[in-house]
């Protein structure tokens, strides 16, 4: 059929039509951000729970672990690791809890979850955050990455720099914590027994070289004898002036101070490390966090437990799923399902007692915990 030569030449019925094929293109396009939006933007957002929801007034449990990178080393833990305890906590009901939710469980007696989890990794690595991201985004868990001040002013590819952790706090999923100012030793004995003044961690080259040794903020400065170097006079002015420094570098850097603060070295405080020391350490840390993870080795924390001398556990890298798991069941009594693995395997086994995890031809076992043993 032929067109008629009017309507061909008919230039404002063809714009009307463009511009009608060009609004509906642009509806479409418009649909298409919004569902890109909700997908990748909202559902990467923190979900806060409903606190009113919450009637837990018992306590906690606290776990922080150590660097993360994409195959784990004996320092460092494996995503695929780290998953599979992210996914067997979340199965097992636990939710993650906020620094503010601690402050208000121990200041305002208000409850919190049923299985309360706080979540946090130390060192302030950048592979840390590369991985563990996406696993907080994919359970909707929060944690608290933690750092140590001078790393923030050398500009250390291998740590997370200012404007890296400002986004992350962002996000919602994360907050910021300290390890301190700086990971320094002091008091060493290596292996051979020969006495080394302070060093920094780049200056140890393997923990397995150093028989023993103390921590910048938590102990005299001594000689190769064991007698402080130093009066308490000079003890105090440098570790005030440290806790000084790094309140400095994260006022400067971050234009805040971190909340949480876990010392290097864990269970010193209040405990093994010399008085004098303890005074000291205890007025700075209380001047200058909200909270401090004193102690290390168990996981929970009840309402008898003391802000600044709060405990947490330091998941190891040789830790399997079910162990983590039966650690938490000796420190809190709660009920703990363990993780069977492939469940046809399984079946052909009959476990008379603790955990067995099955995958491909590995059996991993798993046994009761000493203080659970009859």
């Amino acid at each position: 059929m032929k067109r008629n030569s009017n309507e061909i030449l008919d230039y404002e019925k063809k714009n009307r039509r463009k511009v009608r094929r060009s609004i509906f293109q642009l509806c479409i396009l418009l649909v298409i951000v919004f569902l890109v939006f909700q997908t990748f933007v909202e559902m990467n957002r923190y979900d806060a729970s409903d606190t009113k929801e919450w009637k837990n007034k018992r306590g906690f449990i606290a776990l922080s672990y150590p660097g993360v990178s994409r195959d784990g080393s004996d320092s460092l833990f494996a995503k695929k690791q780290l998953q599979q305890q992210l996914e067997a906590l979340m199965e097992q009901g636990y939710e993650t809890i906020s620094q503010q939710d601690i402050l208000n469980f121990y200041n305002n007696k208000k409850p919190l979850p049923e299985k309360a989890l706080f979540l946090a990794f130390e060192d302030g690595r950048t592979d840390t955050s590369v991985f563990v991201n996406p696993l907080l985004k994919k359970y909707n868990y929060k944690a608290t990455l933690l750092s140590f001040a001078n790393k923030l002013d050398e500009n250390d590819k291998r740590f997370l720099q200012p404007s890296h952790l400002k986004q992350m706090q962002k996000s919602g999923f994360w907050e910021l914590g300290s390890n301190g100012n700086r990971l320094t030793y002091i008091n060493i004995f290596n292996k051979e027994g020969t006495f080394l003044n302070i060093r920094d961690d780049e200056e140890i080259l393997s923990k397995d070289e150093i028989n023993s040794y103390n921590h910048f903020s938590m102990d005299f400065i001594r000689d190769q004898n064991l007698i402080p170097s130093e009066n308490r006079v000079e003890m105090e002015k440098r570790i005030t002036n440290d806790y000084e420094e790094m309140r400095n570098v994260y006022q400067k850097q971050l234009g805040t101070m971190p909340g949480v603060y876990m010392i290097m070295h864990a269970n010193g405080l209040y405990n093994t490390a010399n008085k004098l020391v303890t005074e000291v350490n205890d007025k700075e840390i209380r001047k200058t966090f909200d909270m401090h993870f004193n102690q290390e080795g168990d996981a929970y924390n009840t309402r008898a437990k003391e802000l600044y001398n709060l405990s947490r556990v330091q998941p190891k890298t040789s830790w399997s799923t079910n162990h983590l798991l039966m650690k938490i069941l000796s420190d809190t009594n709660q009920k703990v399902d363990f993780v069977k693995g492939n469940e046809k395997q399984a079946k052909q086994w009959k476990t008379i007692e603790s955990a067995a995890e099955f995958h491909d031809n590995t059996i991993t076992l798993t046994s009761k915990a000493k203080s659970m043993e009859n």
